[in-house]
Parts: C-alpha cells; sequence; structure tokens
C-alpha cells in the first residue's frame, strides 16, 4: 500500500541535516568522551576512602558465632543434600550410566557430610541441634494416663497361620477333590440362589 501524498510532501520539506551542535560530529551523531583511567583519587583522609570502597561489598546479616554458626551450617549442609537428592532422582531413569554414577556420589557425598556433622556435635551444640530438629513433643498421652498397662509380647518367629484365610477354609481339605467342574452359568446362577 503506497504512502499517503502528505507523507511525501513532509519528507520533501523536512531538511537533510540537523541543525549542527558543538559536540556533534559531521554526520550529525553525537560525540561520546570517555574519561581516561587515571586510577583512584588519592585523599589523605584514610577512613572515608575505606568508606567508599566498602559500599559495594554485598551487605549481609549480624555475624553467627558459636550455635547460631553451627546451625547455620547445618541448614547449609541439609539444603545442599536435599538439591542433590533432588538431582539424583531426576537423573535416575536416564540411559547415562556416567551421569548417574556422578550424581550418586554425589547424593552419598553430601549424606555423609549431614550425618558426620550431627554425630561431632557435642555438649550445647548438639542440644540446640536436638532442639531444632525434634521441633515436636512425643505423643505420649496415652502411656502418661495408663501408666500400669503393659504392651502384649508379640513373637516375631514361628509357624503363624495365614491369617487371610477364613478358618472354614483352613479346615477345608481340597487334596481328595478330583472331581471336574461341569454345568451352565444357568446351574451355577440356581445353585447361588440355594446357597443364600
Amino acid at each position: 500500500m503506497p504512502w499517503p501524498k502528505t507523507y511525501h510532501v513532509i519528507m520533501e520539506n523536512k531538511p537533510n541535516k540537523s541543525p549542527s551542535r558543538s559536540n556533534n560530529n559531521k554526520n550529525g551523531k553525537r560525540k561520546f568522551y570517555r574519561r581516561k583511567n587515571k586510577g583512584p583519587k588519592k585523599t589523605d583522609n584514610k577512613n572515608s576512602n575505606n568508606r567508599n570502597n566498602n559500599n559495594h561489598k554485598k551487605k549481609t546479616g549480624p555475624k553467627l558465632t558459636g550455635i547460631g554458626k553451627a546451625l547455620q551450617k547445618y541448614d547449609n549442609l541439609l539444603e545442599q543434600y536435599i538439591t542433590i537428592r533432588k538431582k539424583y532422582f531426576a537423573v535416575h531413569g536416564r540411559p547415562s550410566k556416567k551421569q548417574k554414577t556422578k550424581t550418586f556420589n554425589n547424593y552419598m557425598r553430601t549424606l555423609k557430610d549431614l550425618r558426620n556433622f550431627e554425630v561431632a556435635q557435642t555438649g550445647k551444640y548438639k542440644e540446640a541441634l536436638d532442639k531444632k530438629l525434634d521441633l515436636y513433643p512425643l505423643d505420649d498421652q496415652y502411656s502418661k494416663s495408663h501408666p500400669d498397662e503393659k504392651a502384649l509380647e508379640v513373637s516375631f518367629s514361628g509357624d503363624f497361620l495365614d491369617q487371610h484365610y477364613l478358618e472354614t477354609q483352613q479346615a477345608a481339605k481340597y487334596a481328595g477333590d478330583t472331581e471336574e467342574s461341569e454345568g451352565t452359568m444357568e446351574d451355577y446362577e440356581k445353585y447361588k440362589e440355594s446357597v443364600s
């Protein structure tokens, strides 16, 4: 679609060059001057210089010491373990054996680091870590309100009857049953009606 004539007229009347300015070059483009790097400014006051240099540093929270630092270290190890465990299970179904081996080794290493950190804690550090991990109290309301009752001792060794069979099924002997099943579906329906 051709442009309207008014547009051509406007373009014809427009000057080819922009008005010259002191900081424009021949083509009408602006010149930019780069400041030469002369190094940091020298000042006699060292405190002001340090203050300016520290502005670029990442601001963090208060420095942790003692128990707080140990708990933060545990949180970092736990986060690493969870991230690598997620990667390991994401890679688990892939055919690349090299990738699976690498992620498995990382997974086991982070788990070992986490467990070693838990075992290495002693004294007040261990108490603080246990308090952090065991947030909820034990549900022992029943045992406190019934102190005289003792749990039944259950044996886990020996021969047990299969509890999914009824007593009639356990008592029945099917070894001597050699009769072949015969009949139609109608006969079966009649038999069901007579039994129930």
